[in-house]
């Protein structure tokens, strides 16, 4: 960990932690921006509940949700990573809100 660290400083990385706190912890990732995000499974659970809670509340963003999920999930399939439409209406406000908007890479 620490030489991944001292590789990441030497290459001009910032790294930021989490307060200590997992119920605070959508707010550092809020807070923080990652480009890279390792994480355990739990936490990304917790952001995937998030997402979902936020998407299901009802009305029309429900409704537009379900089709750009729908339409990305498509896409995937067929082995395309970028919708033009959906990734712009809908996927790039949800990850500016919940902090990924910038996060290239998420692993475990």
């Amino acid at each position: 960990e620490r030489i991944v660290q001292e590789a990441l400083f030497h290459n001009g990385a910032r790294i930021g932690f989490y307060q200590g706190d997992t119920t605070k912890l959508l707010n550092d990732i809020g807070a923080l921006h990652p480009t890279i995000f390792p994480s355990v499974p739990r936490l990304f659970n917790k952001i995937y509940d998030k997402i979902m809670a936020g998407a299901m509340a009802g009305g029309i963003k429900t409704v537009l949700f379900k089709k750009a999920l729908a339409a990305k999930m498509d896409g995937l399939r067929q082995g395309y990573l970028e919708h033009p439409l959906w990734d712009k209406l809908v996927f790039s406000k949800i990850g500016k809100r919940v902090g990924l908007d910038r996060c290239r890479l998420m692993l475990t």
